[in-house]
């Protein structure tokens, strides 16, 4: 959401966002959907309704959520239709 933000703001500061966090040298954030580690720490307010928007394209798989099918070629789909 982060590098989102950004794009769209660029003089913007997300970390500044009531709610987020920014990590630190000795406070690491790892993403629990795309298995990355994280600038910042987006409250799950952000988070769970974006996921309930694409619920219809995520599956559960061992404790993680993962796509069933990537949101950007359902768009473009979409588009071309």
């Amino acid at each position: 959401m982060g590098k989102y933000y950004k794009e769209k703001n660029p003089t913007g500061k997300y970390g500044s966002t009531k709610g987020v966090s920014n990590s630190t040298s000795t406070k690491k954030y790892y993403s629990k959907f795309e298995h990355k580690d994280m600038e910042y720490s987006s409250p799950t307010g952000f988070i769970y309704p974006i996921m309930g928007a694409f619920r219809a394209l995520l599956k559960e798989q061992n404790g993680v959520y993962v796509w069933r099918k990537s949101p950007f070629i359902v768009a473009m789909t979409l588009v071309q239709n």
